[in-house]
């Protein structure tokens, strides 16, 4: 186990760059965690729920290991704006096409940055009880 921490201590940076890129890819394919303009199969909303969740559980772990428990500002800022540039991945990927006019309304960004973030944070609170 000293050995697996003194290789993350080594890698840190790569880590962190992991880690940002699974948030922005997560935040770009797992848009909207609920679309609140069109019904979807209750099948498709579980699945995308559950990737969110255990997306968040595996991130607030990786963010808690980055910033400590000391620095919850800056952990939820960076939440934010990597779940915002997800947002921006995801709109250019689907530029010009029918599904933009109804996926990407304020109320479905909102709700899927906020509860990402709050789900992120909730774990990261939640590793801080464990040390």
């Amino acid at each position: 186990m000293d050995e697996l921490k003194i290789r993350m201590e080594r890698h840190r940076r790569a880590i962190c760059i992991f880690v940002f890129a699974f948030m922005v890819f997560i935040n770009c394919c797992g848009f909207p965690l609920y679309n609140l303009n069109k019904e979807w199969p209750l099948t498709l909303v579980a699945l995308n729920l559950y990737t969110a969740v255990a997306s968040a559980a595996i991130l607030g772990r990786m963010l808690r290991w980055l910033f400590g428990k000391t620095k919850a500002w800056l952990m939820t800022l960076a939440t934010v704006a990597f779940s915002c540039v997800g947002l921006a991945c995801r709109f250019l990927l689907e530029c010009g096409e029918v599904s933009n006019t109804y996926n990407f309304t304020l109320p479905n960004v909102v709700l899927h940055v906020v509860a990402f973030s709050v789900l992120v944070f909730v774990f990261w609170a939640a590793r801080e009880k464990e040390q």
